[in-house]
């Protein structure tokens, strides 16, 4: 199932307009959109790009550290720790700090990841506080993926729209068209080895999360 979550996502951003995008997010040119009224509130839609890059980020915490709690439980800790640390750089109302980076903390996840999917090919079984363990990060990491693709999809809309706003309001929407590719890009990264390590688990005797249909009814 979760094996069609980044074809999703590339079928709705595609590769072939990075002059002025990336994939299916149009980025404002240069000469600053539609110079006519168009009688839309650019307020209401950069703020609506902002929460979406809110739903991201929050996504991306729970996506991060259910992966951490996953590889802490099945041993491994040393590579936990950086997972952890770029999580707590997420903050409650889905801002950043301390110098987070999207693209460095998928690249981390997905390393992390195949680790995991390693380890638990080799493991001949898993303790019960093990199967528990992975079992309860996974459900999470099921909540950090719905959340991150609603905040793909609606920045998507923003930034479509935003290539049509004046120049006096582009200066709204830098932020959001800047974190586009980097998000898209770390959708492959979230979720491109997820449904493996998903069988896996399944080998070991770990159940599937109750709420593993709700990521794909999430696209």
């Amino acid at each position: 199932m979760l094996k069609y979550v980044f074809v999703f996502l590339m079928s709705v951003v595609t590769a072939n307009s990075y002059a002025f995008g990336v994939g299916g997010l149009k980025v404002p040119s240069l000469g600053g959109g539609s110079s006519g009224d168009s009688g839309v509130n650019w307020d209401d839609v950069a703020g609506t790009g902002k929460n979406a890059m809110a739903d991201i980020y929050k996504g991306t915490q729970l996506l991060i550290r259910s992966t951490a709690q996953m590889a802490e439980a099945i041993g491994l800790k040393e590579q936990a720790a950086p997972l952890y640390g770029q999580a707590d750089k997420i903050s409650e109302d889905g801002s950043v700090t301390g110098g987070f980076d999207l693209g460095e903390a998928s690249k981390q996840t997905d390393e992390t990841m195949a680790l995991i999917e390693k380890t638990l090919s080799e493991a001949k079984e898993l303790t019960a506080q093990q199967k528990e363990a992975v079992g309860k990060s996974v459900a999470q990491y099921v909540v950090g993926g719905i959340r991150y693709i609603k905040g793909i999809k609606s920045l998507k809309d923003v930034a479509s729209q935003a290539s049509d706003a004046p120049m006096t309001k582009l200066a709204q929407f830098k932020d959001i068209i800047a974190v586009a590719p980097t998000a898209v890009e770390g959708a492959k990264a979230f979720f491109g080895k997820i449904p493996q390590v998903v069988k896996l688990m399944k080998t070991k005797g770990v159940q599937a999360p109750d709420n593993m249909s709700d990521l794909t009814s999430a696209f």
